[in-house]
């Protein structure tokens, strides 16, 4: 994570960061995967995370980012 948040680069940056919210997503850490996620600026990397994870994640077109869904928020409290 830490090496992900120093590159520079946008495109490579959030590539590394879906990485790492993809593994969160297997270990259904959804709290920091919501955290990864809201980072994400990208719009074709916003669009394959909505297209992998659209139960957990939406994309706010007005913002630009991405945001849980209710199934996201109460993830947590079913563990």
């Amino acid at each position: 994570m830490e090496i992900a948040i120093k590159l520079t680069d946008e495109f490579y940056r959030d590539a590394a960061l879906h990485a790492a919210l993809d593994y969160c997503m297997k270990a259904k850490d959804l709290q920091f995967a919501t955290v990864i996620a809201k980072a994400i600026t990208v719009d074709m990397i916003q669009e394959k995370i909505v297209e992998d994870h659209g139960e957990y994640f939406v994309l706010n077109g007005r913002e630009g980012r991405l945001h849980p869904t209710a199934a996201a928020s109460i993830g947590p409290l079913l563990k």
